[in-house]
């Protein structure tokens, strides 16, 4: 996968804002 324009942050792999 390239995470080019996904979020604001590089890679998210499961750890989402909680």
């Amino acid at each position: 996968m390239r995470p080019s324009r996904y979020g604001p942050r590089r890679h998210n792999k499961r750890r989402v804002t909680a």
